[in-house]
């Protein structure tokens, strides 16, 4: 599990926190796994071996789980206005920093 801060146009730095599991295959599809309310990452713990273990004839995974900003003991926008487009941009960011320009998404709610 990590923290970092990460800059949102138009509002201040948040400090998220994600969960990372990076399989060792060089060809592994970067997955931004996004999650709803009321959920949280530890639903998400319970799947990530899976995610991420080896299944011939399945694509091997990178999975990168992010905590919902303003959620739990997570920092919160402090600036009215906070929508779609800053969360997108909040997940975005880390999967750049991480090294991952193309990657696909999952997303529940």
């Amino acid at each position: 599990m990590f923290t970092c801060d990460i800059d949102v146009d138009g509002f201040d730095a948040l400090n998220i926190h994600y969960v990372h599991k990076k399989r060792e295959t060089v060809d592994a599809i970067p997955l931004l796994f996004c999650r709803g309310w009321p959920g949280s990452f530890c639903e998400v713990m319970k799947i990530l071996p899976l995610l991420t273990a080896f299944a011939p004839g399945y694509p091997s995974l990178h999975v990168v789980v992010l905590s919902l900003p303003g959620y739990g003991f997570l920092e919160a926008p402090r600036k009215a206005g906070f929508g779609v487009n800053q969360y997108a941009e909040v997940a975005h960011k880390p999967m750049i920093v991480l090294g991952y320009n193309k990657y696909v998404t999952q997303g529940t709610d």
